[in-house]
Order: structure tokens, then sequence, then C-alpha cells
């Protein structure tokens, strides 16, 4: 059977199936009164005819149409109400249109397991990238503190070999005071050069005497206890 799109006085589209419908539940569509017709509207083109129609398509209808106990659980998807389901082709029976809905129910579970399985996995990849960002943290924190400890102690070598060295040159400023003749209490005399004696001219050809020995001689027991000299002696 073919479709024939076709419209009544009122605009609304009339279908073969729907005409036959209507005329079983008493509905008729003959021309309604001229007072209840709307004016046409002008939109100042004329449509096209389409001569390239469609034959026996399967109308569309809601999804509000199909009963709540045949969609399963509404909720699930938020764009669930915007399906639209086809209406039973002619000469479809009952149960090959239930075995259609049964097939699309089944879509239906298997896109909510799929979607469900899509937002699981991307929970587990946002834990773990929170978990690997903590790691980071935590390894920044540890390399952080290990600087912080490791210039410390450099601070603290370098503190203790200053002091060690302001010590040794502390000691050696004392060894120096220490050292100096003002501090012994010696006075210090510098040395003065005497001059020589003048020697006399060697006259007539004598031979020049020998210069006694001006090694100091040891006093004897005469000149200690008498105060004699061996000078007088002789």
């Amino acid at each position: 059977m073919q479709a024939a799109w076709t419209y009544d006085s009122a605009g609304r589209n009339l279908h073969p199936i729907d005409e036959a419908a209507r005329r079983l539940m008493g509905i008729t569509s003959e021309p309604l009164g001229e007072s209840r017709i709307a004016p046409p509207l002008t939109t100042g083109y004329e449509a096209e005819p389409n001569d390239a129609v469609e034959t026996g398509r399967p109308r569309l209808v809601s999804l509000h149409a199909v009963p709540e106990a045949s969609v399963g659980t509404r909720g699930a998807l938020d764009s669930l109400a915007d399906r639209t389901y086809d209406e039973p082709a002619p000469g479809e029976s009952r149960l090959e249109q239930e075995e259609r809905l049964l097939e699309h129910e089944r879509r239906e579970h298997e896109l909510r397991e799929h979607e469900l399985r899509e937002h699981q996995l991307r929970e587990q990849e946002l834990r773990a990238h929170e978990l690997r960002e903590h790691q980071m943290r935590e390894r920044e924190m540890r390399e952080h503190e290990l600087r912080e400890h490791q210039r410390r102690e450099q601070e603290l070598v370098e503190r203790e070999r200053e002091l060690r060295a302001q010590q040794a040159r502390e000691q050696a400023r004392q060894l120096e005071q220490a050292s100096a003749p003002e501090a012994r209490g010696v006075a210090h005399h510098p040395t003065v050069a005497l001059p020589r004696e003048e020697e006399p001219p060697n006259s007539g050809g004598k031979p020049k005497p020998k210069a006694k020995s001006r090694r100091a001689s040891v006093p004897s027991w005469d000149e200690i206890l008498f105060g004699a000299t061996r000078g007088d002696e002789s």
C-alpha cells in the first residue's frame, strides 16, 4: 500500500491509515465552516511540487507515544527523550513490533553500559592523574628539602673553616707578640761599629812588633787572695 501524503482543510496531514482510523472513531475530515478556517499565509513564493515522493516509508512518532515499560529506565540518558521510534510498517505483526522494541532497548542498554564504562575510565584516568601530580609534588618537596639540608651543611662547613682560620691567625699574632724583645724585658740596643785605631807609620825599617793577644787572662790564686798581678812580680 502506497502512502499518500495529503492535507485536509484544517491543515492536518492525512495518511490512508490515519484516515481509516479516524473514520472508525467517528472523526471526519470534511471541510469545516468558513468561519473556523484560518486565512492562508502569504509567503511571497510558491512551493515547488516534489514529484520524487518516497513511498512505503514508515512514519516517525515521538518517544512520548511509546509506553514507559517499553523503553526501560527513563533518565539514564539525558537525550533519551529526544529519540524517536519507527511506526510499525503496514503488515507488521505485534510480535515483530515487540522484537523491534526489544532490540531498541538492547541497543539503549549497550549504549548506557558503554557510557558507564567510559565514565569509569575517565574517573580512573582522573584519579591516576591526581596520584601522579601528588607523587610529583612529594618528589619536588623532598628534593627541595634535600637541597636546603645540603645548603645548610655547606654553610656550617664554611663557617667552621672560617672560624678555624681566624683562630689560627689569632694564635700566630699572639706568638709573634710573645717572641718580641720588649715582651721578654730585654732592652734592645742597636749594634754600633767602633772606629779602628790608626796604626803609626813604620819608621827606620824596624820590624813591626807583634801584636799581643788580647785574650783575657785567667786570674791566679795569688791575684785572687793578695791582689797581686803578674806585672808586679816581674
